[in-house]
This record gives C-alpha cells, sequence and structure tokens, in this order.
C-alpha cells in the first residue's frame, strides 16, 4: 500500500512538472519575433573598445541581399563611379525617407537591413545597418561608429570638397527652413527667434504681405521687449525694411537676433527662413582614420537642415568605437 501511495504521489508531481513545461512552451510560442532580427539584453554600461555585442550588428550588415543591390544601384543610377555621389544619394534617401522607430523598453531588436526597408523604419543601430549595407552594395567603404547609446554609419575614402559640392547642388532646392502664414491686425506684431543656432549664420527670408508692412531684425531680447510694448526700439537696418508687400532679403544673423514683423493694417503674411547651404556645411564633421578620411552618416538625425556629416551632440564623448566593415 506504502508503494502504491508512493507511487501515486510520484505520478502526480511528473503530471504537474508536465503540464507546466507545455504551458510555458505554449507562452513562448505566443510571443512573435520578426525572424530577422535579434533579441539581446540591453545593458547601459560603458562602451570601451569593440566588445563582442557588436557581433551582431556586423552580421546584421548585409550588402549582398537582392532588394538591398536593387535599391541601390535605383539611388545611384546616375553616379558612376562617383563616390559622393553615392554617399549623398543613400544618406539622403535613408535619412529623408525611413523613419525613426524606437526599441521596446529593455530591449534591442537588431533589424536586417531588408525588414527595415520593409518597415521603412527603425532605430539608430537599424538605420546604421541599412546604410551601411547600402554602401557596401556599391562598393563604398564603410564603418559602423557606436557611442554609449548610439550608433551610425561612417563612408570612407571621401573628399569632403567633393561632397560638398554634390550635396550643395543636391540640396539647392530642397526649400530647407520653415514657413509661417499668419494675420496681422491693427498693429499686431509676429517674430521668430534663432536660438537654434549656435554661430552667426546666413539665411534668406521671402516675405509676402496683402498690405503694407514692416520687419525689423533685432539685434536681442531687450529690444524685442520694447518693441512688442511699442517703445523706441533698436534695429540693424541692413535686414530691415518698411512698408512692403513683397520682398527678399538676404541676411546674416546671430543666434540671440529676432525677426519681426507688424502692419498698421489687416493683412496676411507669409514669411519663409531658409537656412544657406554653407549653413549646415559648418557643422559638418570629417575623421582621418588611418590616412583615410571618412564622413559620418548619421540618419537618425532628422530635419530638413541636416546634411552628410553632421554628428548628434552626444557624438563629441570620447566613448567612441569603429567597427570596420567588409563586403
Amino acid at each position: 500500500m506504502k508503494h502504491l501511495i508512493g507511487s501515486i504521489f510520484f505520478g502526480l508531481i511528473l503530471l504537474f512538472v508536465f503540464n507546466t513545461f507545455i504551458k510555458k512552451d505554449e507562452e513562448n510560442k505566443s510571443i512573435k519575433m520578426p525572424p530577422p532580427e535579434e533579441r539581446i539584453n540591453f545593458s547601459p554600461r560603458k562602451i570601451v573598445g569593440v566588445p563582442a555585442r557588436f557581433a551582431a550588428y556586423e552580421r546584421a550588415v548585409d550588402p549582398h541581399l537582392a532588394e538591398v543591390r536593387e535599391l541601390a544601384l535605383s539611388l545611384a543610377s546616375d553616379c558612376g563611379i562617383d563616390t559622393e555621389c553615392k554617399v549623398a544619394r543613400i544618406y539622403r534617401f535613408v535619412q529623408e525617407k525611413v523613419r525613426y522607430l524606437s526599441d521596446p523598453a529593455e530591449y534591442e531588436l537588431i533589424q536586417r537591413p531588408e525588414r527595415t526597408m520593409a518597415l521603412m523604419a527603425g532605430d539608430c543601430e537599424d538605420l546604421a545597418i541599412l546604410t551601411a549595407s547600402l554602401l557596401l552594395s556599391l562598393d563604398v567603404q564603410t564603418e559602423l561608429v557606436a557611442i554609449p547609446g548610439h550608433m551610425y554609419a561612417m563612408a570612407c575614402g571621401v573628399d569632403p570638397k567633393r561632397l560638398y559640392d554634390m550635396v550643395s547642388a543636391e540640396y539647392r532646392d530642397a526649400g530647407s527652413g520653415f514657413s509661417k502664414t499668419f494675420t496681422l491686425q491693427n498693429g499686431s506684431k509676429w517674430y521668430s527667434s534663432f536660438r537654434e543656432f549656435r554661430k552667426r549664420s546666413s539665411f534668406r527670408i521671402e516675405i509676402e504681405s496683402s498690405a503694407d508692412a514692416d520687419v525689423y531684425l533685432l539685434p536681442e531680447r531687450e529690444e524685442l521687449d520694447r518693441f512688442l510694448r511699442r517703445e523706441n526700439f533698436t534695429y540693424m537696418t541692413y535686414c530691415s525694411r518698411e512698408n512692403i508687400r513683397e520682398r527678399t532679403l538676404t541676411c546674416d544673423i546671430e543666434p540671440g537676433n529676432y525677426l519681426a514683423v507688424t502692419s498698421d493694417e489687416r493683412s496676411f503674411v507669409q514669411v519663409r527662413i531658409i537656412s544657406e547651404i554653407k549653413n549646415r556645411f559648418d557643422r559638418i564633421r570629417v575623421y582621418n582614420r588611418n590616412g583615410v578620411k571618412c564622413i559620418p552618416l548619421d540618419a537618425a538625425i532628422k530635419g530638413e537642415m541636416v546634411v552628410p556629416g553632421m554628428e548628434s551632440e552626444n557624438a563629441e564623448l570620447r566613448d567612441k568605437s569603429f567597427i570596420p566593415l567588409i563586403r
């Protein structure tokens, strides 16, 4: 009898363990992870050198995929052997067309390039992997650059001056800047600051008004406050006009300046402020990697005023890893 009870008890334990295993297995199967991605634990530790964790990113770069090659060739169809043309076309496509999409909290999903192309979205690592894959498929020497919490691609063997000329032509009619339409009446006022620019920059300012309007470039906040209070104020004459309805001004503007518009009549006004292409090239960086000039391509930086060579503020960190890629 004791043996029988012991056998029954042991059998119940085995049945419980078996059911628990089956339930866990079904739960795991219900979690659908895209097959092209690798799922790794996220660690906030500092990155030093090129640790083994970057192997997954290297494996994800694939310039030999048919869809990658087809897209790269279509983007650079008229570039021939011009490396700078290839870099400009590939970067502009990823930076402008592929949106930024964060990973789930506490995990990093590493997408292969075909997955990012299918979604037309990914985080900084995914955009870097796609950029690198496209460039390598066009035989452009490429590396990945990693800093804590961020990654981007870098094109090497590039002539910065030729790239400047190429991007100047590519972006000339891109309309970088912003347009604002508003209504003024009975002496109401509108203004805009230039705080996002860190140094003196050149702008083209286009103004259209249905009635006479006054446009002033004010040197500082104190003068703006006087302008808004209808007191006497100081303005910069080279970029100010009164009683205009349509005018285009080209002005060098400091970060602390303000552009202000007013009218004594009811008027519909459109102001378009366009950053000259040279402003953006003041912010690019060139790396010398073993005697070869390289340009960072951070496609995760979004916006109309972004060009190849720009880096985020975090890229100033010295804790930076360079990951060479082989085609």
